[in-house]
């Protein structure tokens, strides 16, 4: 089990939004190569009507999972991957809600671990540099590039 992104509407959802939304997330999870796992989006017992998601970040144990061998840091370098892509990923959720946000007006609630670590309202992410949200766009194309770099160096991840 390792941590996750969980990402929860602060109000119900009117069915229109919901179905923009959740085919809007399935086509980026056809796109997007992500590192461990998708937007996953379910419906919570106690909050039926909100749209809940759940995304986990991280390989677990990634230094004892992927053969190291062909690493010239071994374990190490594989950890240090691992937290990149999960940030990585983390900051592409943050950004999609936000521009869910602002297109279908839906706030969100971030949590991490039970723990609250961030809100989405109006298409703005409090606070403003959770994750590096606030990156250039200069900064974005080179950590995308590598990002494409890692995933390739792990292909039986």
């Amino acid at each position: 089990m390792g941590v996750s992104l969980t990402y929860i509407t602060t109000e119900p959802v009117a069915a229109p939004v919901r179905k923009a939304i959740e085919a809007d997330a399935k086509r980026l999870n056809k796109q997007r190569p992500w590192w461990c796992e998708n937007f996953i989006f379910f419906k919570h017992r106690e909050q039926p009507k909100h749209l809940v998601g759940d995304t986990k970040l991280f390989i677990s144990g990634l230094g004892d999972d992927l053969d190291d061998e062909d690493e010239a840091g071994g374990g190490e370098t594989a950890f240090d991957d691992d937290q990149f892509m999960g940030f990585h990923d983390a900051r592409f959720i943050l950004l999609t809600l936000a521009e869910w946000s602002r297109v279908h007006g839906v706030s969100w609630v971030v949590e991490m671990a039970g723990t609250e670590v961030g809100r989405v309202v109006g298409g703005r992410i409090e606070p403003p540099g959770l994750f590096k949200a606030d990156a250039t766009p200069e900064q974005l194309r080179a950590e995308d590039e590598r990002a494409r770099a890692i995933v390739a160096k792990y292909p039986q991840r």
